[in-house]
């Protein structure tokens, strides 16, 4: 993406237009990315108590999940059941791979096993997964 929110094309910036398809993969990662912003606190929420700093805690959920769930996120829509391959929701199998993956009026859910193992990550259970491939130590 450009600046200001632009898409660079071949004929100059372009803006995205809100509602476009998004990959479920994107769409997943804009989701935790709220709930690990979330965690980091706020004016009225306070911040998680756990090893990693509030201000690195996104980027230990992104050392997590490439390592632990690559494919899919902490947060889902309700009714996703995992074995229809991966990122492909009950939805999609049901409606074709066209579908939008997610619809005003959608409800979400958190993917349980996955939120408790993240908040194991967190607190410093086990040991930390290493930092992605080319990432600095």
């Amino acid at each position: 993406q450009g600046s200001n929110g632009c898409c660079d094309s071949g004929d100059g910036p372009s803006l995205a237009i809100p509602g476009s398809h998004i990959d479920e993969l994107e769409l997943s990662l804009r989701w935790d990315f709220i709930l690990v912003a979330l965690l980091r606190g706020n004016d009225y929420l306070p911040t998680l108590e756990c090893q990693i700093e509030p201000g690195n805690l996104w980027g230990g959920y992104l050392r997590w999940r490439h390592n632990q769930s690559p494919l899919e996120g902490l947060v889902c829509l309700e009714g996703d059941i995992v074995g229809n391959g991966p990122g492909t929701s009950s939805r999609e199998a049901s409606e074709g791979a066209d579908s939008d993956p997610a619809r005003p009026g959608d409800c979400l859910t958190l993917r349980k096993a996955l939120l408790a193992d993240f908040m194991s990550f967190c607190g410093g259970s086990g040991s930390p997964p290493p930092p992605p491939p080319g990432a600095a130590a």
